[in-house]
């Protein structure tokens, strides 16, 4: 399964992570290593989506849940999505490393078992999921 962080996450935790989940079969790349760093959400959404690859999206933007057209796209995509929540962008790299390392694999294991185009709201702290979205 391919995991894709978007640009509200830091590249090197993706790329530390694809280090810890290769045994898995598993690759985590940054926006950065596939595309443009502006390009704009919905335009890599829909490319992602006509990809033969699986991919999740891990994003740290909320915000596509709420913007309109950002939302549509991505229903529209099919993609499994994991969406950090609130909280995740007001602690340090750091911190939000070993939170997201720790929260991994469950991460990976929800998004084997699970249909695509179903997304989850995460949690700074705790430890379930909130479903966003099934399709």
């Amino acid at each position: 399964m391919n995991f894709f962080f978007d640009n509200n996450l830091p590249p090197r935790l993706a790329r530390s992570l694809s280090c810890l989940s290769k045994p898995d079969g598993h690759t985590v790349i940054p926006l950065t290593d596939k595309y443009l760093r502006n390009k704009p959400d919905i335009e890599w959404i829909n490319a992602l989506s006509q990809e033969n690859e699986d991919w999740v999206i891990i994003s740290g933007d909320i915000n596509i849940t709420r913007k309109k057209h950002e939302k549509a796209a991505w229903e529209e995509s099919g993609l499994t999505a994991f969406f950090l929540m609130k909280g995740w962008n007001n602690i340090d790299f750091w911190d939000m490393s070993w939170k997201l390392t720790k929260w991994w694999p469950t991460i990976v294991n929800q998004a084997v078992r699970i249909q695509p185009g179903t997304g989850f709201l995460v949690p700074v702290s705790g430890n379930k999921f909130t479903p966003f979205f099934s399709n």
